[in-house]
């Protein structure tokens, strides 16, 4: 296969465990109204929030570990592992702000530490579940041999 489709596969892998994750650690607020968009649907801000949200630490992360820590393989794990935690307690953050948190008096510190608690085991479990598919597919796709080596 074709290193060409590689950040594609990757960017639509990491939307749907966005997904997936997201539903898992803020599904039971999927029938509560949101302050941000009343007429939508829980699924219709996951989409969203995949597709859009995800895509930034994916093309950080492939930058990062392609070009400047391409021979420091643990620190460019580190790195996107990092990445990917930040940026799903973001999208948890903002699903449980605008269907929760809004509607009622938690403070900031509150909501963080509610949303850390509901958010850290299934993040560790897509970060995991992300490194062993990229190096599943870093096995099948052969990156191109850089010429300023």
């Amino acid at each position: 296969m074709k290193s060409i489709y590689k950040p594609f596969i990757i960017a639509f892998f990491c939307a749907i465990l966005t997904i997936i994750q997201a539903y898992i650690a803020m599904g039971e607020y999927a029938k509560e109204l949101s302050s941000g968009c009343i007429d939508c649907s829980f699924n219709e801000v996951l989409i969203k929030h995949a597709i859009v949200l995800i895509f930034i630490p994916i093309v950080i992360m492939q930058l990062v570990s392609t070009f400047i820590f391409k021979k420091q393989y643990f620190i460019s794990i580190l790195i996107g592992a990092f990445l990917i935690f930040v940026w799903l307690k973001i999208i948890n953050t903002d699903i449980f702000e605008t269907r929760v948190s809004s509607w009622s008096s938690f403070t900031n510190e509150d909501r963080d530490s509610f949303v850390f608690k509901r958010s850290f085991q299934p993040i560790s479990i897509c970060i995991i579940i992300y490194k062993i598919f990229i190096l599943i597919l870093d096995k099948y796709i052969k990156q191109p041999q850089n010429s300023l080596e």
